[in-house]
């Protein structure tokens, strides 16, 4: 999770557009480090935050009126919430300057075992904060599809929100990268469409 986490922070700061250069490199080519030094900017390590810390930027979460609608939603199609973590991520600028990046990620779990998962990511510097629902191969693919350039995004994410549909789904498809597993994987899950099945069982497995 914390990786993923880190992903997240990294995905932010290229939607803030204070680190644009950063989606040259695609994630999952073995080169994530590479997309940090290509525009100067340095992703620490996570820390999970614990007691006030955890509560503060838990309390901020809750209040956003994307997490609030969307933990209506998955209350209503019978999901419940289950584990909240959060974690803070310093990230050195070009300036070396040190902007601490929060993050909480909640956890929901359907009767039959289906786990959902909500994540909130905000940037102490700016103000700006991205909200992310899905399995966590969903919230992956959000990351992916951001920073690595497959040219999907137009089609694929709606408001920071992952959307599967039919063009997001022949988009990635087309793509035929191995670095979009966790796409596959999201589309199949959650969408069903046999072509992301497919392209699963014929790159990923």
């Amino acid at each position: 999770m914390k990786k993923v986490i880190s992903i997240l922070v990294a995905m932010l700061l290229v939607m803030a557009a204070v680190a644009p250069a950063m989606a040259s490199c695609p994630y999952g080519s073995g080169n994530e480090k590479g997309v940090n030094e290509a525009a100067n900017v340095l992703v620490g390590n996570s820390t999970e935050l614990t007691g006030a810390a955890k509560s503060e930027i838990l309390d901020m979460a809750l209040k956003n009126s994307q997490v609030k609608e969307l933990q209506k939603q998955m209350v209503a199609e019978g999901f419940a919430q289950k584990d909240i973590k959060a974690y803070t991520v310093p990230v050195t600028l070009e300036d070396g300057s040190v902007v601490e990046i929060q993050a909480t990620t909640i956890q929901f779990e359907s009767p039959d075992g289906e786990v959902q998962y909500l994540s909130f990511v905000y940037n102490t510097q700016t103000g700006e904060s991205m909200v992310v629902l899905g399995l966590w191969s969903c919230v992956e693919c959000l990351a992916i599809i951001i920073l690595g350039g497959f040219g999907c995004t137009g089609v694929c994410v709606t408001a920071g929100v992952l959307t599967i549909g039919v063009a997001c789904a022949a988009c990635i498809v087309a793509a035929a990268s191995i670095a979009l597993c966790p796409c596959y994987d999201c589309c199949c899950a959650t969408a069903g469409f046999d072509s992301c099945c497919d392209t699963y069982d014929w790159l990923c497995t």
